[in-house]
């Protein structure tokens, strides 16, 4: 008989020894657009938006629909969480993202959508005094 996972994480919290434990991937974002971060690379395309600093899911829409003529509005929000976060948040799959001098990832940034990618990141960097720079594939923000 099968248990809903609630009744085996109340077992397992109770009676750790007596129910056996199955793995689970709790990764939030699956592997996807490059992000640059504190000199390593890291992977992620799935958009989470974010209350306070926990996590909750929240859609993105950041590529062109079939005869779209340019990017889709982001939607989503993130409320005072790290900038790298964020752009994982925000930049679409393929975009390289660099930290330019002086730029911390650490950086608490808010964003809210309904503007393109591009624009959302760069309110969103705005109140932190950072810059968007676009280049081709690349992404800098800088002083």
């Amino acid at each position: 008989m099968a248990f809903p996972p609630v009744v085996l994480l109340t077992l397992q919290l109770l009676h750790p020894s007596t129910v056996p434990v199955t793995p689970v991937d709790f990764r939030l974002m699956p592997s996807g657009a490059v992000v640059a971060e504190s000199g390593h690379m890291d992977q992620a395309n799935t958009p989470h938006g974010s209350t306070d600093t926990s996590q909750t899911p929240t859609r993105r829409s950041s590529r062109p629909a079939a005869g779209d003529a340019g990017p889709a509005r982001m939607q989503g929000y993130g409320t005072d969480i790290p900038l790298s976060f964020a752009v994982r948040q925000i930049v679409p799959r393929g975009i390289r993202v660099v930290y330019g001098p002086g730029v911390t990832p650490e950086t608490t940034v808010s964003w809210t959508g309904g503007k393109v990618w591009y624009e959302v990141l760069r309110d969103a960097l705005k109140p932190q005094r950072l810059r968007l720079l676009l280049s081709g594939q690349t992404a800098t923000i800088a002083r």
